[in-house]
């Protein structure tokens, strides 16, 4: 496994004057063993590389949070359980040897959380300049990208188009980290857009209103507003 990108949400959040002891999030997997997923659907870079959170709460305690994988997976593609059972067994393998099982977070349940896809009318760089302009036009921004198809080109895989982008406003973020700096295994936001073997783009994410209460029910509410403000953003591709 590697290290596919980073994102450092207290950095982020220290433009708002918030300080956290720490809130970093890894993106990890395997470009080659990746790559037959892709191969399948290029929608599962919803999942992969696989978002794991380091973080600390207001006593300086450290965890590693994750979201189990399997489900996920499985929401992309029926024939996906094995794969996701493998990502979660290595999640969890390298969650133990970094801090041990005791400060293993593995946040629940992912079995409620929907995955959304939205057709785009558009090429895949259209799509891609429609979701960064309504992120803006939404007082949104974004605080993060993957390029998922530029890292396969390594394994001689060519996809039209997967871009992940981490989409948030770090004002309003604040409130929920100052709650529980937990909420960063979902914070900023997840969007990937993607193009077809057929060359159609979409844009995908999975709902954030079961991901904001799972980490923290009293959250809930949160979740369910930046559910309808992502909506919003991936609607401007229709």
């Amino acid at each position: 496994m590697m290290i596919l990108g980073e994102l450092d949400q207290a950095g982020a959040l220290k433009t708002t004057g918030l300080q956290l002891a720490g809130a970093y999030t890894l993106f990890v997997g395997n470009p080659s063993v990746g790559k037959m997923f892709f191969e399948k659907t290029a929608e599962i870079g919803t999942v992969l590389p696989l978002r794991m959170y380091v973080w600390a709460d207001s006593q300086g305690k450290t965890s590693v949070s994750y979201f189990d994988p399997k489900p996920m997976f499985l929401a992309v593609d029926p024939g996906f359980g094995d794969g996701g059972q493998k990502m979660a067994d290595a999640a969890a393998m390298i969650t133990k040897a970094a801090v041990g099982e005791s400060n293993q977070s593995v946040s629940g349940p992912t079995e409620a959380a929907s995955l959304t896809t939205v057709d785009a009318k558009g090429t895949f760089d259209e799509a891609t300049s429609a979701v960064k302009q309504a992120v803006s036009d939404n007082g949104m921004m974004i605080l993060g990208e993957l390029d998922q198809a530029g890292a396969l080109e390594s394994t001689g895989l060519k996809l039209t188009g997967a871009r992940t982008f981490f989409i948030g406003n770090p004002s309003v973020g604040k409130m929920f980290f100052e709650k529980t700096a937990a909420i960063g295994a979902v914070l900023p936001v997840r969007v990937l857009v993607w193009a077809d073997g057929e060359g159609k783009a979409h844009v995908s994410y999975f709902d954030a209103a079961p991901l904001f209460a799972a980490v923290d029910p009293q959250l809930a509410e949160g979740g369910t507003e930046m559910s309808k403000g992502i909506a919003m953003i991936a609607a401007a591709v229709k």
